[in-house]
C-alpha cells in the first residue's frame, strides 16, 4: 500500500533548507506537473528533507518528469543560473544547457538501477527506490 502524506503535517516537517525549503513548503503543488498534494508519495518528503538539510550541492529529480527541486547549497555555485530555486519544474527545461549530457547518464542509472559517475562533468546520480522497487526519482551531486 503507497503512503501518502497529510499535505500540512508534512510540508511542516521540512524544516531548514533555507530559500530552497521555503519555496517548497509554499509551493502550491496542484499547479505543478506534480499534481495533487494529498496525491504525492512520502517517500518524496524523505527525499525532500535529505535534499534541504544537505551542505553538498544537490539536485533531485522526481517521477517519470523528472521534476526538479534543489538545495541552497546548489543555487550558491557561480554559474549554476539559478537566482532562486526552480521548484516544480520539469528538469529538462531548468537545465537545457546540460540536459543532454545529463539525460544519457540519468538513461544509464535507469537501464542499470546504479549509480553513475560522469568524472568529466564533475557530478554523480544514484537512483531513489520506491516502495514497490522502481526507481521514483534521481539524485544528482554536484
Amino acid at each position: 500500500m503507497k503512503a501518502h502524506f497529510s499535505t500540512v503535517d508534512n510540508l511542516a516537517s521540512l524544516k531548514g533548507g533555507g530559500k530552497a525549503g521555503e519555496l517548497i513548503r509554499r509551493t502550491n503543488w496542484s499547479e505543478t506537473p506534480m499534481g495533487k498534494p494529498g496525491e504525492l508519495p512520502s517517500e518524496l518528503f524523505t527525499c525532500l528533507g535529505i535534499l534541504l538539510n544537505s551542505p553538498i550541492p544537490m539536485v533531485l529529480l522526481w517521477g517519470k518528469d523528472m521534476v526538479f527541486f534543489c538545495n541552497d547549497s546548489y543555487i550558491s555555485i557561480p554559474g549554476s543560473g539559478k537566482s532562486r530555486p526552480v521548484i516544480g519544474e520539469k528538469a529538462m527545461n531548468v537545465l537545457s544547457e546540460i540536459w543532454v549530457t545529463l539525460s544519457t547518464s540519468i538513461e544509464k542509472v535507469m537501464k542499470t538501477r546504479a549509480s553513475v559517475l560522469q568524472e568529466e562533468r564533475r557530478f554523480s546520480l544514484s537512483p531513489i527506490f520506491g516502495q514497490e522497487g522502481n526507481i521514483t526519482g534521481v539524485f544528482v551531486y554536484l
